[in-house]
């Protein structure tokens, strides 16, 4: 679906919720038409038009494994999350699809047609203004602060019977905190930007709530393409930075079971404490002289070849 079409929709979408309050089919003093008619010039206003972005998000543990790749295109909607365990996404064409299982193939996914940029919102903030944009008719409550900041309460669509939940946005557009309205796990947080975030696209530079037990993964790279890059959408192309997460993960897991320390420089540490090559954060051979000198690297290497040979990448 070209921007056009798809603005096309979220105009009328949004002027059938600005009729549905009118006329009093909206719970009285929830959504305030003239109130929303601002929010949305807001969201346009702060949405970009084009560009391409993708992102990788680690944890700072040593010993903890994981690693997440999320990316959003600004002209096609298209968005991706991609972790070591799973994958959700909506490609170019506008169609969603996830992963089902251990298995690197997508399969389409209906009911995931409604959730949009909230699939990637916690790592690129932006993604709520893309949910709120196309889905006005999910929005409970809208208020503006003296600030001149906007508390958007929201339902997922398909997830009404769930509590609220909320976003709070800055006068130019820019999510600045998120929590869940249920008072028995509000899961609040605030989103603290990075530097390397590429015009228009803010990233977040961690993820997740202070106390939680689990350290928070963190911002590790940044690709961005001004003019957009599509390609990189597109389910197969998903496909093999699924598989790229999950050879890194376990690589790093083998070395670490082998003997093998990472130092806070990137730099490995075999069993005999001699430094070998710094790992970048997205260069899946930089881990594997560790698993040369633990003697597992071909192993998990041919595997992996051998999957990508087998879709054709």
């Amino acid at each position: 679906m070209s921007r056009e079409s798809w603005l096309n929709v979220a105009a009328g979408a949004l002027a059938a919720a600005l009729v549905n309050s009118a006329c009093g089919q909206e719970e009285p003093g929830k959504v305030s038409p003239l109130l929303l008619r601002e929010f949305a010039a807001v969201v346009e206003q702060a949405l970009p038009n084009r560009g391409s972005v993708i992102a990788v998000y680690e944890p700072t543990s040593q010993t903890v494994y994981g690693r997440t790749t999320v990316g959003f295109d600004a002209q096609s909607r298209a968005w991706f999350f991609a972790s070591w365990k799973s994958v959700i996404g909506r490609d170019p064409s506008g169609k969603s699809y996830r992963s089902q299982g251990e298995s690197p193939q997508l399969v389409d996914w209906a009911s995931g047609e409604s959730l949009g940029g909230l699939g990637i919102a916690d790592y690129i903030p932006i993604g709520y203004l893309d949910f709120l944009r196309a889905n006005p008719q999910a929005i409970t409550s809208l208020e503006r602060t003296s600030s001149g900041a906007w508390l958007v309460w929201y339902s997922q669509p398909g997830l009404e019977s769930l509590a609220p939940s909320g976003v709070e946005i800055d006068p130019t557009g820019t999510p600045v905190r998120r929590w869940r309205e249920d008072p028995k796990d509000r899961r609040e947080s605030e989103f603290l930007y990075s530097p390397e975030s590429p015009p228009g696209f803010p990233l977040a530079m961690s993820w997740g709530s202070e106390t939680q037990s689990v350290p928070r993964p963190v911002l590790t790279h940044v690709e961005f393409h001004a003019n957009g890059n599509p390609a990189l959408f597109e389910r197969s192309a998903v496909e093999s930075t699924a598989i790229d997460n999950r050879v890194i993960v376990e690589t790093k897991r083998q070395a670490i079971a082998a003997g093998f320390t990472r130092n806070e420089d990137g730099t490995w540490n075999p069993p005999d404490q001699t430094k070998v090559k710094p790992y970048s954060g997205d260069d899946l051979r930089a881990y594997r002289w560790p698993l040369v000198l633990a003697g597992v690297t071909l192993v998990v290497l041919a595997g992996f070849e051998i999957v990508r040979r087998r879709k054709g990448v």
